[in-house]
């Protein structure tokens, strides 16, 4: 028979320091992970804080790089309107006319490298872009003292703001074949085409523009101060899409000048022009100035050059042709201009007023050999607009207030290389 032992003398109180010790252990080893843990966070975070001092500090030196190459930009901008500060205009080196620009030819200006505390600058400005006559582009580099290199290219129009001034067309909104103030929803089948070396063949939109027919031809660039959407065709294929460029202003109408500087004058509704009138109204040596306080509608062969302005708005109908080639108008209207039928129209149409509601209309088939400016456009049918330098000439648009000062550097397209 086996009896329980007597616990030895002390033994409840060794095994009491024994688990004690065991829990001192186990507290150390949890302290040491611990401790372990929180140096390798330190470290990491320490890394983190390097590798962030050490990207800004780079970013600092692309900033630098930037912001020398933004430096080339606006000098090359400054010299295409400077004459004072030792400066040299370059826009005669850079001087290429649509026709120059159709067949190819370009003109460079490599500028000098300038030096600033936090490196260098140039830039190199060749016209036209892509060859769109009025174009003009510039690539600008900056390199920082580290040898940080960015180059950035930008298109740019430099603009004249002389209406006397025809070596291209007065105002920047006269250079476009069609030119809205507001969104531009293209519908139907409209072409618009080159006709001659004084203007391209695009179209503008200070707003939206929007191709929502089954076709449509575009013989030049595209640019509108949002979005544009849709397809449609250009020639040539790589012409442009500009978005989100700076706003073109129209002129504003100066409707009591036209009436105390008027050949003719007409007061009431629906003025009827036609046949009956012929080219003794006005001839490019001598143009005229035909007011109505109202509106007027034309038809049949209505011949001249000159002006025509209305108030209330105008309206061409029916089969309105020019049998004489040097008919030309500028029509302008605080109304509306609506064309129908298969008319033609050599000439210039402008409908614009304070309110920014003076639309232009157009119905059917017409052509119109001059160019479209108007607060608003809408478009049905198989519309042709023919971009014609001639039929604009009349359009330095007497009675029309232009801005002053120097010349408008218009940027299109603006891209990091």
């Amino acid at each position: 028979m086996r009896y329980p032992t007597r616990p030895t003398p002390g033994s409840a109180g060794t095994s009491l320091r024994r688990a004690l010790r065991s829990r001192a252990g186990i507290s150390f080893m949890y302290g040491v992970l611990a401790l372990g843990a929180l140096l390798v966070l330190g470290l990491i975070f320490l890394q983190c804080g390097l590798n962030s001092a050490k990207w800004s500090y780079s970013h600092y030196r692309d900033l630098q790089a930037m912001s020398l190459a933004e430096a080339a930009i606006d000098r090359a901008n400054w010299m295409m309107q400077a004459s004072a500060d030792g400066e040299s205009n370059i826009n005669s080196q850079l001087a290429v006319t649509a026709a120059q620009a159709a067949s190819g030819v370009v003109r460079t200006f490599n500028s000098p490298a300038w030096t600033m505390p936090s490196g260098a600058y140039s830039f190199v400005a060749k016209a036209p872009h892509k060859g769109v006559a009025g174009t003009v582009e510039i690539r600008g580099l900056g390199i920082a003292k580290n040898g940080n290199r960015e180059e950035l290219m930008v298109v740019v129009r430099p603009e004249t703001t002389d209406p006397d001034d025809i070596t291209g067309v007065p105002a920047a909104c006269f250079r476009y074949a069609m030119f809205s103030d507001h969104n531009f929803t293209v519908s139907g089948n409209p072409s618009v085409l080159s006709h001659n070396e004084l203007g391209g063949a695009g179209i503008y939109a200070n707003g939206n523009i929007n191709f929502n027919g089954a076709s449509s031809v575009i013989h030049g660039p595209i640019s509108a101060t949002g979005t544009i959407s849709g397809t449609t065709t250009q020639v040539p294929a790589d012409a442009g899409r500009y978005q989100h460029v700076d706003r073109v202003p129209m002129p504003e109408v100066n409707v009591a000048w036209y009436r105390s500087h008027a050949d003719l004058v007409y007061v009431g509704n629906k003025v009827k022009f036609n046949s009956g009138h012929d080219a003794s109204i006005g001839t490019y040596a001598d143009p005229k100035i035909i007011f109505v306080d109202g509106s007027a509608e034309i038809s049949g062969q209505f011949k001249g050059v000159g002006t025509m302005f209305a108030t209330r708005g105008i309206k061409v109908t029916g089969n309105c042709t020019y049998a004489d080639p040097d008919s030309s108008w500028a029509f302008v209207t605080t109304g509306a201009f609506t064309v129908a039928g298969t008319a033609q129209i050599h000439g210039l149409v402008y409908a614009h007023n304070a309110t920014g509601t003076a639309e232009f209309i157009g119905h059917g088939t017409p052509n119109i050999f001059g160019g479209v400016v108007a607060d608003l456009i809408t478009l049905t049918g198989s519309y042709t607009t023919e971009w014609d330098g001639q039929a604009a000439k009349i359009e330095a648009l007497p009675g029309t207030t232009y801005p002053s000062g120097p010349p408008v550097i218009e940027t299109v397209l603006w891209e990091r290389i």
